[in-house]
């Protein structure tokens, strides 16, 4: 069963949005990105997409139906390149009249924080986590560069407070979570599942799958009928493979690649693994709750304490804690009832992140924001 979507009151105030992302690919942020846009546009709101790069691989990308214009530049990377895409949305909004330039992501957040374009309201979403030690310049630069925009969305009430507490971005920050799609499959959740854990997401260190190839592997003698797959594709992904291949797993370990629609998949595991060492908000753990799967994942900031309710919801380790986190999966694989008691639990609360309820809070924001304008 489809997520049913609802109208939203427009009342005709906002006409057209210019939405500006890193590039066109189908991970979390472009599907919800992709959601937001059709749920603007059952309101008549024109959205105009730009994107800094091309795809992020060779898998045909969400937006790519939606004449996404690409700022490309000849200036190679870094500072030169960027100024050269800052000067081309410039020229994009002197030229069509935009009551609200959205961006998604850091060197977007970046670019139209410096937008400076009169008459158009700037609203930036950090979907990241902007207090990672390593990269303590980077973040210090991009909080320069916030602080011009007109207001700053983030997904967890917790990172709004930090934020406001350390004086960081615009004077005005907004929290509005993520969202499941319209096309999100609703599957109630069974003790009856197939024996088979999940996980979706880039393959990237950041999101430390090595972590749960470690852990299965710590139990896979135990639990032969067992098997995990992993959607998604990245840098890592021949590094994980080999590790699968070293620890004698591969019959039981299945690499799919990008996937657009991974819900599909999840309806049919059991539980699904979350193991990232930091988050925005993570909307593959919706996703995973509206698909049936009993819920375990990193306790990383930020988003998943939130979605999870201190552990209401799914089960949470600490990052990095392979022990822990292979105790909470063999609780899980050797109780079917356990696991469908979890995952009914979270199943339940799916209603909270619907995707009219978050395009609602989307549009009365940039509609506010619009009228103090005019």
């Amino acid at each position: 069963m489809a997520i049913r979507r609802f109208m939203i009151c427009n009342s005709a105030r906002v006409k057209r949005v210019l939405v500006v992302i890193k590039h066109d690919g189908i991970g979390g942020v472009e599907r919800g990105v992709s959601d937001l846009l059709d749920a603007f546009g059952s309101e008549h709101v024109t959205c105009d997409v730009v994107t800094l790069s091309g795809p992020s691989s060779e898998a045909p990308g969400l937006l790519a139906g939606r004449g996404a214009t690409v700022l490309r530049s000849w200036a190679g990377r870094g500072p030169l390149r960027r100024l050269s895409q800052l000067r081309q949305l410039r020229a994009l909004t002197r030229k069509t009249a935009y009551d609200a330039v959205l961006a998604f992501g850091p060197s977007p957040n970046a670019l139209v924080s410096l937008l400076a374009a009169p008459g158009v309201v700037t609203v930036i979403t950090e979907v990241g986590n902007p207090f990672i030690p390593r990269r303590r310049v980077w973040n210090a630069a991009m909080m320069w560069a916030y602080r011009r925009a007109d207001v700053l969305v983030v997904g967890t009430e917790e990172l709004a407070e930090l934020m406001r507490a350390r004086k960081l971005g615009p004077s005005r920050i907004a929290v509005i979570t993520s969202a499941l799609g319209p096309g999100v499959l609703l599957a109630a959740p069974s003790p009856s599942r197939p024996p088979v854990i999940i996980s979706v997401g880039r393959l990237v260190p950041s999101k430390r799958v090595a972590d749960l190839v470690a852990a299965f592997s710590a139990l896979a003698a135990r639990f032969p009928e067992w098997s995990l797959t992993i959607v998604g594709d990245g840098a890592e992904r021949a590094k994980l493979e080999a590790q699968v291949q070293q620890i004698g797993l591969r019959e039981r370990v299945v690499f799919t690649g990008f996937v657009t629609d991974p819900w599909r998949m999840m309806a049919h595991a059991s539980i699904f693994v979350l193991t990232s060492a930091h988050e925005g908000f993570p909307r593959v753990l919706i996703e995973a709750m509206a698909s049936g799967c009993a819920l375990v994942s990193s306790d990383c900031q930020f988003g998943p304490r939130a979605v999870l309710r201190n552990g209401e919801r799914g089960r949470l380790y600490p990052v990095g804690d392979v022990t822990l986190l292979a105790a909470h999966l063999e609780g899980l694989m050797r109780n079917a009832e356990s696991r469908h008691a979890l995952s009914a639990r979270a199943h339940a609360a799916v209603g909270e992140f619907q995707t009219s309820n978050v395009a609602r809070r989307w549009l009365t924001l940039v509609t506010a924001l619009a009228d103090r304008r005019r």
